[in-house]
């Protein structure tokens, strides 16, 4: 094989490495978005169920609160 042919067929086979790297390359980047979204959506849904629960834990309070002092009344 001469060199020229040598360095050709290094070259294809470059070539090939690169593509294949490349589409690796866009699979992860679409499971790191996919993933990124679903951590965006856990935090939400996280910060949405801790929100109800201290406006649970206030409302329990007043409704405490509201029966002392109605207790308290009478």
């Amino acid at each position: 094989m001469s060199l020229n042919a040598h360095l050709d067929s290094l070259k294809k086979q470059w070539e090939e490495e690169k593509k294949q790297l490349l589409g690796e390359k866009a699979v992860l980047q679409d499971a790191a978005l996919r993933l990124n979204v679903q951590v965006k959506t856990a935090k939400e849904q996280a910060r949405k169920a801790a929100e109800t629960a201290r406006g649970g834990d206030r409302a329990k309070a007043n409704v405490q609160s509201v029966s002392c002092q109605f207790d308290m009344v009478h």
